[in-house]
């Protein structure tokens, strides 16, 4: 979306003020498609795993800061905070961005297989079994990852008998 621009006291030839407004609106445009990319998803959304470290950074120097002034105590409770908040946005911020890739890989080789049931399943289980923490969700990804490579060895092996007794040799 590209907003209005308001500018006073603009002195020049025609030539010169549609140069400026070109240029507003130019940046502005640019700005517009840096934002788009920075939250497309196959990315990881970018521009949330920057804010998250932006966030991070900005506690780690302001919360020691804020607290000095305080007090020496709480200026080391602000330091034992602002290096919390700054590794856990990180975490945060790189998992975040980490997990939406690979979840996306995940989806483009899913949709390779072909395989409708399979798909199905897949869906069913991501809908059901929502991680509530950090160690849960690493639980539910290995789990999930082995049961994939069990899944595709074992289809190896039935679908081409699967498929010779739905439609013959051909199948």
């Amino acid at each position: 979306m590209l907003n209005g621009s308001n500018m006073k006291n603009i002195y020049g030839n025609m030539n010169d003020i549609a140069e400026l407004i070109k240029s507003n609106y130019t940046q502005h445009l640019i700005l517009q498609i840096m934002k788009l990319f920075g939250s497309i998803e196959v990315l990881g959304n970018p521009t949330n795993l920057i804010n998250n470290l932006g966030t991070g950074v900005e506690d780690f120097f302001s919360k020691p800061i804020n607290g000095i002034v305080k007090g020496p105590l709480e200026g080391i409770k602000g330091v034992a905070s602002g290096s919390l908040s700054l590794v856990s946005h990180t975490v945060e911020g790189t998992f975040g961005s980490a997990g939406k890739i690979t979840s996306n890989i995940s989806k483009g080789i899913l949709s390779i297989t072909q395989d409708d049931e399979y798909i199905k399943q897949r869906e069913k289980s991501k809908i059901q079994h929502k991680p509530n923490n950090f160690v849960e969700g690493l639980g539910y990804g290995v789990s999930s990852v082995a049961e994939g490579i069990f899944s595709g060895v074992k289809g190896v092996f039935t679908k081409p008998i699967e498929g010779a007794s739905e439609g013959g040799i051909g199948g």
